[in-house]
């Protein structure tokens, strides 16, 4: 005879889920990886800031203006806001720092710094399922453009509208997600050195994945989750530049912060009008209020 839960354990197990639920689902709801835009988006009235670090190594041996070798720092800080259940809003600004040797397209290096043009988007959540209270799936549309309010080397001097969608799902302890967006760009830099600085318009093709590696299973105990990820971040412009970089890194997701790191290596890369890029490594934090 197989019998079911005897009544304080049925009690007992169902408050559990209740008073564990809300918290799990938060925890789910707020997984992302570092580089790949998802489909998450804060709470009503709540304000998510998000400050990456980010090294570009080059070691570019073409004639100028290509030829770049060094390294270039960033400081990459973005503030979203909750607007409603569906929406948000979302300002990006990059502050960049030359650490450039000689080389053929700069005799003299460079340790230049400078902003980049200011980066405003919306997201619209079109989709959402939870089959669990750790599982979810949900579906994005994101809008936005740059404006012309950046420095002479990182600015374009134009609005550069774009538009994409994302997807975001878990699984136990498996995430994933991809992200698909096209940027129209309508002006260009002096010396471009990544996607959408020159004057032609980019595809963007990304895709993540991520493991939950502690804990195994979520408990009413808020504690935070750590996370080893890849990501697969792709570029094709209508210039016939393309480029593929495959990242991996790791994450730590607490209940109202995150700390992330990853490094990034080129795949491919069919670059005639930008300098290549060797290595990207980037480190971040993230912050609910």
């Amino acid at each position: 005879m197989i019998r079911g839960p005897s009544p304080p354990r049925a009690t007992a197990a169902l408050l559990l889920l209740l008073g564990a639920g809300p918290w799990l689902h938060a925890a789910a709801s707020a997984q992302e990886s570092t580089n790949v835009t998802s489909a998450t988006l804060p709470s009503p009235g709540v304000a998510a800031v998000r400050v990456l670090w980010r090294t570009t190594v080059f070691d570019d041996p073409r004639a100028a203006p290509f030829a770049l070798k060094g390294r270039e720092h960033a400081l990459d800080t973005r503030l979203a806001i909750g607007l409603l259940p569906e929406l948000s809003a979302e300002a990006r600004l990059i502050t960049s720092v030359d650490d450039l040797d000689a080389s053929a397209a700069m005799p003299a290096g460079s340790d230049h710094a400078g902003l980049a043009d200011l980066e405003l988007s919306v997201k619209w959540r079109l989709w959402r399922r939870d089959p669990g209270a750790v599982d979810t799936q949900r579906l994005a549309l994101i809008a936005g453009t740059d404006l012309p309010t950046g420095s002479r080397r990182l600015g374009g001097g134009s609005f550069d509208p774009f538009a994409g969608i994302a997807f975001t799902g878990i699984a136990g302890r498996f995430g994933a997600g991809f992200f698909a967006g096209w940027q129209f760009t309508t002006g260009g830099h002096d010396r471009p050195r990544r996607p959408g600085e020159t004057t032609a318009d980019v595809f963007r093709l990304d895709a993540n994945v991520l493991y939950r590696v502690y804990p195994q299973t979520y408990t009413s105990e808020r504690i935070g989750a750590w996370y080893v990820t890849a990501e697969v971040l792709s570029t094709f412009e209508t210039s016939g530049d393309a480029e593929v970089m495959v990242l991996s890194g790791i994450l730590y997701e607490g209940p109202k912060w995150a700390m992330e790191c990853t490094i990034g290596l080129p795949v491919v890369r069919d670059l005639s009008r930008r300098p290549e890029r060797d290595v990207v490594i980037t480190a971040g934090v993230r912050v609910l209020f």
